[in-house]
């Protein structure tokens, strides 16, 4: 009797070895085939966020041209209406110095600038001269200049009165202005840029020796010295870029392979973005560590489940049962989470101003699907205030206009996907729906959460317009800033100009560490002397300039710069050894000046007489009525 029952207990415990081994060689190759398709996954996501670097900084420089191009505009439209030859000139000169421009030219009909000096340049021969005398607004990469035969990029638009053509206006910068837009901070700063024209020719790269278009004259040839591993081959390369197609390329390089995404999306140019395949592989690498270490912990706890197969054959299969679920369930959020976005898509009918939500994997608590919008276009409390006539020209553009030929549309505006909480940026892209006739019957919008991105825009803008030892803003931000509130918005007030006394004997004496502190110190102490809303910025070694809007008391301007001279006193207690004191000119808006140059020329007059009286004190000046 005990012998049959410890041959049953023998068969037992025979089969569920079996089943043990079974079920763990089960899980080591569910495990290796999770871990393939986790790897696909994660090479997915990080070529995907490639392609969204690369896709951003061809906006960044499309802005950064068109910003450009609208100066020349104002410049034309002002010439069309006449003028002097003078004015002219020093209109381009005043714009010049306030853009990235290294010149500003206008030329007749028969293509000849007259500079200042006396000194006449053709250029009826440029291609983008004979393209803006016909009318057009163009832009050319051009590999030899006229002057200095370096490479530059030319801007060129129409001086048009009515529709005849007078002349033109160009504008023209090195390329190094385009290589600062070019950011190369992702995948560890190992990643780098290359702009080109569509023959191939390098107008900027990043430049790095590690990069591999270092020096290089024709990205193509570099391709060439290449073995093209996937992706799209050169001569596919070529034709995408002729038709304005974006692409990628998989290659391998003196050992080492290489991603590259490219879009043409600059006028008549391409940027390439490449970065080294383990350098992106090794970006998400620390996801799938977790994830690894989390099956891992799956499988130990499965075999020790099946371990209590000798004793709770039922219960224990439950169990596994359970537990596969969960990890199938675990596999399908993975899923989800790869493929998503966070988007909305509304159905837009014109003629009922009704949009329907017809999906949202934003939240779907506050607008779930089948959601309608009524009154879309005036649908307050659905987007941001300030962006109410952003949001009517979205829906103004689905209808037939000059701007929207394609029937495609594409805006930037704040939205709410949680009821009013909170308001993100989106952008706003839209294709026009027809009906069976033909006719203009709606748009499908895709609302998509680019918060994120335009929050680092706003903090790369900021961080262009701060001086970086100081924090203060620099100077061509400040002059921006008073000029904005003393011109077109004609606000009254008083500018300092703020100057320490003998900055050149204290670096000299103390050295320029200590000076460089002096100058934080100083930014502090006007920080404190001075409003929150005060114009504060360092326009030169040692000299700051501080605009008071909306203040016309006279007293008010005296005692801040009493107040400047008692908190730079207050640096000797923090730097021993040192003793700190200012010049301060003070000149009033509009008596003394309406433009920056002028404040800040009155200003500077009146903080040298403080020199010239024994430093250490403030003056105002006065214009002779």
């Amino acid at each position: 009797m005990a012998d049959g029952e410890n041959m049953k207990n023998s068969r037992w415990l025979t089969a569920g070895s079996i089943g043990a081994v079974i079920c763990i060689l089960i899980i080591i190759f569910s495990f290796y085939s999770y871990e393939r398709k986790l790897d696909e996954n994660l090479k997915d996501y990080a070529y995907s966020k490639l392609d969204e670097t690369v896709k951003d900084q061809a906006f960044v420089i499309k802005s950064k041209i068109r910003d450009e191009k609208r100066i020349l505009i104002n410049i034309a439209d002002y010439l069309a209406k006449g003028g002097s030859e003078t004015n002219r000139q020093q209109l381009m000169g005043s714009m010049e110095k306030g853009s990235n421009f290294v010149a500003i030219g206008y030329s007749d009909r028969n293509g000849i600038i007259k500079e200042p000096g006396g000194k006449q340049t053709d250029i009826s021969k440029r291609e983008y001269y004979k393209k803006a005398i016909k009318g057009e607004e163009t832009i050319q990469y051009i590999e030899s200049s006229i002057e200095k035969k370096e490479p530059e990029i030319i801007i060129a638009v129409p001086v048009k009165k009515g529709s005849e053509i007078k002349g033109v206006v160009a504008g023209k910068f090195g390329t190094d202005e385009v290589e600062k837009a070019l950011k190369t901070e992702d995948f560890g700063g190992k990643g780098y840029f290359c702009l080109c024209d569509t023959k191939g020719n390098v107008i900027a790269t990043t430049k790095r020796k590690s990069c591999i278009f270092h020096n290089a004259e024709n990205i193509f040839q570099k391709y060439e010295k290449a073995r093209i591993t996937g992706g799209d081959t050169l001569d596919r390369v070529k034709e995408k870029i002729a038709a304005k197609k974006s692409g990628y390329i998989e290659f391998s390089y003196k050992n080492r392979s290489y991603y590259t995404r490219y879009v043409p999306k600059t006028p008549g140019w391409a940027l390439f973005y490449t970065a080294p395949t383990d350098v992106i592989e090794e970006n998400m690498a620390f996801m799938k560590k977790g994830t690894v270490e989390l099956v891992i912990g799956l499988i130990i706890a499965m075999a020790v489940l099946f371990g209590s197969l000798f004793y709770e054959q039922t219960r224990t299969t439950r169990r596994y049962k359970h537990i596969n679920h969960e990890m199938n369930n675990i596999n399908e959020s993975l899923d989800i989470a790869f493929s998503q976005t966070p988007r909305m898509i509304l159905d837009y009918n014109r003629k009922t101003d009704c949009a329907k939500v017809f999906k949202n994997y934003m939240d779907e608590k506050a607008y779930p699907i089948g959601h309608i919008f009524e009154d879309f276009s005036e649908s307050e409390g659905f987007f941001y205030g300030e962006d109410k006539e952003i949001h009517k020209r979205v829906i103004k553009r689905t209808e037939q206009d000059e701007r929207a030929e394609d029937g495609y549309i594409q805006e930037y505006v704040r939205y709410t996907f949680d009821g009013g909480k909170t308001f993100i940026w989106c952008y706003v892209t839209g294709q026009r729906t027809l009906d069976e006739q033909g006719n203009i019957e709606g748009a499908l919008f895709v609302l998509e959460d680019v918060n994120e991105d335009k929050e680092e825009l706003k903090h790369i803008e900021k961080k262009a317009e701060t001086d970086l030892l100081t924090g203060l803003l620099n100077k061509k931000a400040t002059e921006q800033r008073v000029a904005e509130l003393t011109g077109s918005k004609k606000i009254e007030g008083f500018l300092f100009m703020i100057d320490i006394d003998d900055f050149k004997n204290i670096n000299d004496e103390k050295g320029h560490t200590i000076g460089d502190i002096m100058l934080e110190k100083t930014a502090d102490a006007i920080r404190r002397s001075f409003r929150e809303e005060d114009i504060k910025g360092r326009v030169g070694g040692d000299e700051f300039v501080v605009f008071m809007p909306g203040t016309t008391l006279r007293d008010a301007a005296e005692d801040r710069a009493k107040k400047i001279s008692e908190e730079l006193k207050k640096i000797r207690e923090d730097v021993p050894g040192t003793d700190i004191t200012c010049s301060i000119g003070i000149a009033r808006c509009p008596k003394d000046g309406r433009t920056f140059r002028e404040l800040y020329g009155a200003a500077d007059k009146a903080m040298y007489h403080v020199k010239g009286q024994g430093k250490n004190g403030y003056s105002f000046t006065e214009r002779k009525e």
